[in-house]
């Protein structure tokens, strides 16, 4: 997942619930998001070239810079230009973005996923999404929020509500992740209750494109 964050001389870095709001209530997180969008692309071509990474990365896209209304074409111009598979790539968007107007994104990623390009719907479960609307969206990927992993597996309800949305991914033919994993308790029960996909402290912190290209090399040999 390409994470983005902020570096100010004197506070260090900020962090994305700090600057994202301010981004996108100025609309500069139409510039931001093509420079994310472009590194991110530019970075998995970079390394599908050493043998490196034959999966996806996931890019986290706003909904300002989706209902701008060129998203689909800059996206189609940077996988062109790096000369990327489509399978390559995953948009995430979340859930609250999507709701605001739901009737308008099914369009949206409806043209995304005939790219060839992976939809998932980030922070799943805060947003209030209508199962019917969440049939409609060309989603194959649903991100557990980290609120309902912090206390597993001994808060009964949070479990509850995590076994639920995996067994309804599974039922619609979507595939789960969740998001937060820090201890190994956690990742016993995600496990257990047939999670698809895990990310957290517990498997790794944030690295850098270089760490994470020494990382990739390392796992390669």
């Amino acid at each position: 997942e390409a994470l983005v964050r902020g570096k100010h001389l004197s506070m260090g870095f900020v962090y994305p619930d700090k600057f994202i709001p301010i981004a996108e209530e100025t609309k500069q997180i139409i510039q931001i998001g093509e420079f994310v969008l472009e590194e991110a692309i530019k970075t998995v071509s970079y390394w599908k070239s050493l043998h490196l990474c034959a999966g996806r990365i996931a890019i986290n896209v706003s909904g300002v810079q989706l209902e701008d209304g060129n998203f689909t074409q800059i996206l189609q111009k940077y996988i062109k230009r790096y000369n990327v598979d489509s399978n390559n790539i995953e948009i995430e968007v979340t859930e609250s973005a999507i709701m605001k107007n739901p009737h308008n994104w099914i369009k949206i990623l409806n043209e995304i996923a005939e790219l060839g390009i992976s939809i998932s719907m980030d922070d799943f479960g805060t947003g209030y999404s209508s199962l019917a609307y969440l049939k409609k969206f060309p989603v194959s990927l649903l991100k557990i929020d980290k609120s309902f992993v912090d206390d597993l597996p001994n808060d009964h309800d949070d479990a509850v509500i995590v076994s639920t949305i995996i067994s309804m991914a599974q039922s619609l033919g979507i595939k789960t992740i969740a998001e937060g994993v820090e201890t190994q308790d956690q990742k016993d029960y995600l496990k257990s209750a047939n999670c698809d996909f895990m990310q957290g402290y517990l498997l790794s912190k944030p690295m850098s494109k270089t760490d994470t290209q020494n990382w990739l090399k390392m796992i390669k040999q």
